[in-house]
Formats: C-alpha cells, sequence, structure tokens
C-alpha cells in the first residue's frame, strides 16, 4: 500500500522547513512527501519573491486556486493507499479556513487518511501566557475575551467544517486549546518544533564557536508577510527601522571585532548583502549551525531564542519607537521576555541604550530551564513530535 504525507503549508515551503517539521523520519516509514503551498490561495497580497523550492525529498505545488486544488487531491485519491495529513494552517483564522477544511474534507476518502493538527505549530505560547501574569484587570478581561473567541472559532472549524476524520492535536504544555478536541479527538501533547528537532538530532555533544555575531530577523518591515498571515498592521517602517538598527551593529562589531550576519525569515529572500542591512552577509538556511557559531545572537522576538537557549548562547532583544508607539502589547510582551529571560532589551532608535552590548552573558541555567519547560517542552527524553505522530499510527 503507497503511503503519502500531505503537508497542508500556508506559506512558502523549503528545505528548511523539511527539516524543521522532521519529515525524513516519515520518509524512512515509507511515506512519499507531498506538499500543497496555499499562500497564493489563501493570502493573494502576499509579496512573492520565491517559489516552493524543489527538492528530491519531496514534491511541492502552489496551489492557486480551489479547482486546481480539488484536482490534486484526487490524483491523491487515487494513487494512495493511506495518507496522513500535516495541516499547519490552524493558527490562520478567517473564513477562507472553514472552505479550505470542507474542501479537504469533501475530496479524500475520510476512511484513508489521518489528519494531524497543529494546535501549537512550532511556537512558543509567550505571546500569551508570558505576559498574561503581568497585565492590568481590563487588559486580562480583554485577552480572556479575545483568546476564548480564537478558541471558539477554531473548534467550529474542526466540527462544522466537514473535518470527520480522526484528529491529533500536538501541541505545548500550556496549549490552552486541547479543551477543544479532549471528548471527541485523540490528543498528543508535543513540543515545539524548534525543541522537538533538538531533542531529535542535537542531543550529544556538537562543535561550537564564536565567530560571528546572528541576528535572527523577521519578514518586516522590508516584507509584508508575516503581518499578512497574522491579519495585522506593520507597526515598523523600512526608513527609521533599517539605518538605527546598522547603528546598532556599527556599535557591537566595534566593541566585540566580530562581524554582524543576518539570517533571514524563512518566508522571505533577500539580494545578497543588501544595502538596508548595511552590505552585511544575508544566509537563507542553516539556521542551527549559524546560531552554534555565534557569539550571542539578537532578535526582535523570534521562537528561534530558544536555540539560543540550548545551546547556551547570549541572547539581546531590540525594539523601537515605533514598536513601542504602535504595537504596545508586542513591547510588553518583549518587556516580559527580557525580564523573564534576563536578557538586555535595546531601543534601536536610543543610543544611548546601546551601552547594554558591552555586557552579554549567557542565560541562567535555571531561567533556561524553566523558560524551556514552561513553554517548550514536555520534557527530555520525550520522543520529537514526528516520532510521536509515527508512534501514534503504529499502534
Amino acid at each position: 500500500m503507497k503511503k503519502t504525507v500531505l503537508i497542508i503549508h500556508p506559506s512558502r515551503f523549503n528545505p528548511e522547513r523539511f527539516e524543521k517539521y522532521e519529515l525524513q523520519n516519515f520518509i524512512n516509514k515509507n511515506f512519499e512527501i507531498i506538499v500543497h503551498d496555499l499562500t497564493e490561495l489563501l493570502y493573494p497580497k502576499i509579496e512573492l519573491k520565491f517559489k516552493s523550492n524543489k527538492n528530491d525529498n519531496y514534491k511541492s505545488l502552489n496551489i492557486k486556486s480551489y479547482k486546481l486544488w480539488k484536482n490534486e487531491l484526487d490524483k491523491i485519491n487515487s494513487k494512495y493507499g493511506f495518507v496522513l495529513i500535516l495541516n499547519f494552517t490552524h493558527q490562520h483564522i478567517s473564513i477562507n479556513n472553514i472552505k479550505l477544511y470542507k474542501v479537504l474534507s469533501d475530496n479524500l476518502d475520510k476512511s484513508r487518511y489521518v489528519n494531524v493538527f497543529f494546535s501549537n505549530p512550532g511556537v512558543f505560547n509567550s505571546y500569551y501566557e508570558l505576559s498574561f501574569g503581568f497585565y492590568s484587570f481590563s487588559k486580562r478581561l480583554k485577552h480572556i475575551i479575545t483568546q476564548n473567541l480564537i478558541n471558539i472559532t477554531k473548534g467550529l472549524i474542526v466540527k462544522y467544517a466537514g473535518l470527520k476524520s480522526n484528529v491529533i492535536v500536538l501541541g505545548s504544555k500550556s496549549d490552552k486549546n486541547k479543551f477543544l478536541f479532549k471528548k471527541r479527538k485523540l490528543i498528543i501533547e508535543g513540543h515545539s518544533w524548534d525543541f522537538s528537532n533538538f531533542n531529535d538530532n542535537y542531543n550529544n555533544d556538537i562543535r561550537m564557536s564564536d565567530t560571528h555575531v546572528l541576528l535572527i530577523d523577521g519578514a518586516g518591515p522590508k516584507f509584508k508577510n508575516d503581518d499578512l498571515y497574522l491579519n495585522k498592521n506593520s507597526a515598523i517602517t523600512s526608513d527609521k527601522w533599517y539605518p538605527n538598527q546598522n547603528r546598532l551593529f556599527d556599535t557591537i562589531e566595534s566593541v566585540y571585532k566580530k562581524k554582524v550576519i543576518i539570517k533571514s525569515h524563512y518566508s522571505v529572500r533577500h539580494e545578497k548583502n543588501p544595502r538596508y542591512f548595511g552590505y552585511r552577509n544575508v544566509f537563507h538556511s542553516n539556521l542551527i549551525d549559524l546560531i552554534c557559531n555565534s557569539c550571542f545572537i539578537i532578535s526582535r522576538y523570534s521562537t528561534a531564542i530558544s536555540y539560543g537557549l540550548l545551546f547556551n548562547k547570549p541572547i539581546i532583544l531590540i525594539t523601537s519607537n515605533e514598536i513601542k508607539q504602535n504595537l504596545n502589547l508586542r513591547y510588553e510582551q518583549q518587556q516580559k521576555l527580557a525580564n523573564y529571560l534576563n536578557c538586555p532589551l535595546i531601543n534601536i532608535d536610543d543610543v544611548k541604550q546601546f551601552k547594554k552590548v558591552e555586557n552579554i552573558t549567557s542565560t541562567e541555567k535555571e531561567i533556561k530551564d524553566k523558560f524551556l519547560e514552561n513553554f517548550c517542552t514536555l520534557g527530555l527524553g520525550i520522543e520529537s513530535n514526528s516520532k510521536l505522530i509515527i508512534q501514534k499510527l503504529d499502534n
């Protein structure tokens, strides 16, 4: 019986995603890998600089219409005896999602497929749980109402959009969405994808160095992809963000005598040595190697900072006046995360704060372990996400 893993992905797919989602473990179990890239179907306003990459390990299709998608699902029905769907669209709540799940359910033979929902698709929950305890009463009330509405919407999508297959929910220990599925669906508790990858591949000693300083960049402000995916307005502008960020980089390079390099967001592609980064080197892959060979990492709020903790690399968080003024909730989250990790938060618009770069230290082990336990993992020694799913299928 031919088997396939069908990846339903809301953004551009590349070999970095292949590694992040541990798909080689499914290939080792004789699954073929098919990716349906729904970027242009769900987000027609996205600025697309590249297509999902072709790769020998998987077949990727850019789905531009529901008619095309139905045809491709029919082909899967006729070719494969078993289909495992890994669905990464669940965090993107919109009317489009309801139609998406309806099409998916109506056009696959329900007796032959298992749909794996990612209720928490690889992010630590500090967007909500980390900051929650510090909110004022009014913000707590607003937070509770907003999150309950989101959770109810997710539940309605699953219950009424024709999704009648088995569902496995993968979420961190602090995930609050599990109650939506508990009575009628099978639940597997898993790790964030970053921690899962570490658990699967990096428990042994690896070579470390400190050859550079690493910025783990977001999509914006040059590209608006992240904002469009999450249906948010961009709060930072290129003409203010990049020049001041480069001033900070100049200071860091002067203090540490090491070059700052950039790891791009997975959804975008920058030109070589772009002017807006001060002609610095930009890398589009090899995140783990770049972190392992850094003396410290810089980020606005990337989930990949968990790798910095896992590999014992110091962390600097950066913000700006625009974030402070236009994204006050995000700024609060940055503050709480910096306080939680006891790491610097530097406003790139305030040169006086640049002195903070002179005393950068790794996060204390007790703080690091607490953060990982609360937001990233169910515990060391527990199998990686992919192996948890495979074990459940074998049972």
